[in-house]
């Protein structure tokens, strides 16, 4: 087969992407049968795939055996790759790791990562331990042990071996293994999707923000999801002081999980996420789920970033809060007006946007309407509780 530059190769696989957007699986087995073609294939291959080795699998009862197992098998991947300095410790643990080929590993796996999902390989750790370890195939337990919420019970059970003591140690492990080879993570997907009140209690989440040893990971980082009412607020403090050059934030906050939430924690959290947001020094995408709008605070981030944002999103925010404080002159939608080099805008099933009721104050959003200019702005997505006038005016920038 005729040679062909890195640069083409990569534009395929981009291609490859799109096309299997929904099929993270098959698209996998798609780029990964590259490989075979010549040396030249697998050399861009491989480095491509590992650039995102976790993918997220969503079904509520995490039986996805296809993506579960090919996410352990990258566990095992990584574990047969580390030398034996790396492996020692964990030998000492008593795991049975892989064993390394004669000359060890024919490409540095861990030093082509860029995206990490980290609940995913944190899933994927305890996945490798349960079946590679204790040999646990039964789904029934697997199932039992992810989300039974009386998780003390089960864990008793494999409490001889120490699973939570063994559950960090890998993690650690493989942190100290991205280190060691100068893994450089430019995304970070800090969202833990349907996992079970054990793993939400692990911290080891803290190690990216330890500032004498693994800080290095996440110097570059540009684009990151995080979910604050998980994440502990120092960590989100330290990390704001770590990365200050994301291109893409998306600050996630899960209402079903949030049963009571007073006015000082609204006020916390608007405090955090001004700080986060604008800490930052260019952003361009800003997405917002799942917040009480502490508008004093929160307008003041969007303030900083009105000149590099391209991309405001906002999900489920109740703007309602905004009255119960002292009153001003401006409005959230005179803020968003400023940020004139929008090229999309999304209000999705947001409450009391402008002021008012359910559906906003009339004659603020009249106000934005009519005052507004956008001339980069080509896409406006209007969902939910919001007057006529306003998604008629999301319809004009829609043709």
């Amino acid at each position: 087969m005729t040679f062909l530059p890195s640069d083409v190769i990569e534009e395929i696989f981009s291609y490859l992407e799109k096309e299997y957007s929904t099929n993270p699986t098959q698209l996998h087995r798609v780029i990964y049968s590259c490989s075979w073609i010549n040396r030249n294939w697998c050399q861009n291959t491989i480095p491509y795939l590992w650039r995102k080795p976790f993918y997220s699998r969503r079904p509520p009862n995490n039986n996805n055996n296809k993506l579960r197992n090919s996410n352990k098998k990258i566990i095992g991947t990584l574990l047969m790759s580390m030398n034996e300095k790396e492996r020692k410790e964990l030998l000492v643990a008593g795991f049975n790791l892989p064993r390394r080929g004669r000359f060890g590993s024919i490409f540095d796996y861990a030093s082509f990562i860029k995206e990490l999902d980290y609940f995913e390989m944190f899933n994927s750790i305890i996945d490798w331990i349960l079946e590679d370890h204790f040999h646990i195939t039964n789904e029934n337990i697997r199932q039992e042990y992810f989300y039974q919420e009386n998780i003390g019970a089960i864990k008793n059970d494999f409490d001889g071996n120490n699973i939570d003591g063994l559950i960090h140690l890998i993690t650690f492990s493989l942190m100290k293994l991205f280190k060691n080879h100068n893994a450089q993570i430019t995304y970070l997907k800090l969202i833990p999707y349907n996992i079970n009140h054990y793993i939400r209690d692990d911290n080891c989440y803290l190690l990216f923000v330890d500032q004498n040893y693994f800080k290095c990971l996440i110097e570059n980082l540009k684009y990151l999801e995080i979910d604050t009412e998980f994440c502990d607020y120092l960590f989100l403090i330290s990390l704001s002081k770590i990365c200050n050059n994301l291109k893409f934030l998306h600050i996630f906050r899960d209402n079903v999980r949030v049963t009571k939430i007073t006015q000082n924690n609204i006020k916390l959290q608007a405090t955090l996420l001004n700080s986060f947001v604008s800490s930052q020094q260019n952003l361009e995408s800003l997405k917002l789920s799942g917040y009480a709008w502490y508008s004093t605070l929160m307008d003041q981030s969007i303030l900083t970033q009105i000149d590099s944002l391209k991309i405001l999103e906002f999900n489920e925010i109740d703007f309602k809060f905004q009255q119960l404080q002292q009153q001003k002159n401006d409005c959230t939608l005179d803020i968003i007006k400023l940020c004139i080099n929008l090229e999309s805008l999304t209000i999705s099933w947001c409450w009391g946007l402008g002021e008012g009721g359910c559906g906003g104050n009339y004659q603020n959003i009249q106000n934005f309407i009519n005052n507004s200019q956008f001339p980069k702005l080509s896409k406006v997505i209007i969902k939910g509780l919001c007057p006529t006038a306003l998604r008629k005016w999301a319809e004009t920038y829609n043709y």
